[in-house]
């Protein structure tokens, strides 16, 4: 909990003018109050991580730059606390071919791969 928001706690609690009763209902709220900020605070910390990703996406210039947004994808997740990401991947399926690409980027080691996977090996 915030330092501030722990301060005002304690100043209501030792507040004299106040009834147990309305020390209590605004301690509730403050703690709602809290916790709303808490979740509009990782809703913003997701959304700036999802801008990242968007733009190197809307910068691609060739197939190939999927691996640069598989690695901003998982730099993103590691910032939003995502434990053990062994990989990130996207496939671009080219139905005409009965084929996809895979491209991947593997963290640990820091390793890319572009893998064209055919329909009918599946």
């Amino acid at each position: 909990m915030n330092t501030d928001i722990q301060a005002l706690l304690k100043f209501i609690q030792q507040s004299k003018d106040l009834t147990a009763a309305e020390k209590r209902n605004i301690s509730k709220t403050i703690q709602k109050v809290n916790d709303e900020l808490k979740n509009k605070s990782r809703d913003l910390e997701i959304e700036v991580s999802l801008e990242r990703v968007r733009t190197v996406a809307m910068n691609m210039k060739q197939p190939a730059d999927m691996l640069e947004i598989c690695r901003v994808i998982s730099e993103q997740l590691k910032i939003l606390h995502v434990k053990e990401i062994r990989n990130i991947q996207t496939a671009v399926f080219y139905e005409p071919k009965r084929m996809y690409v895979n491209y991947e980027y593997f963290p640990h080691p820091d390793k890319t791969t572009i893998t064209e996977v055919d329909y009918n090996s599946q």
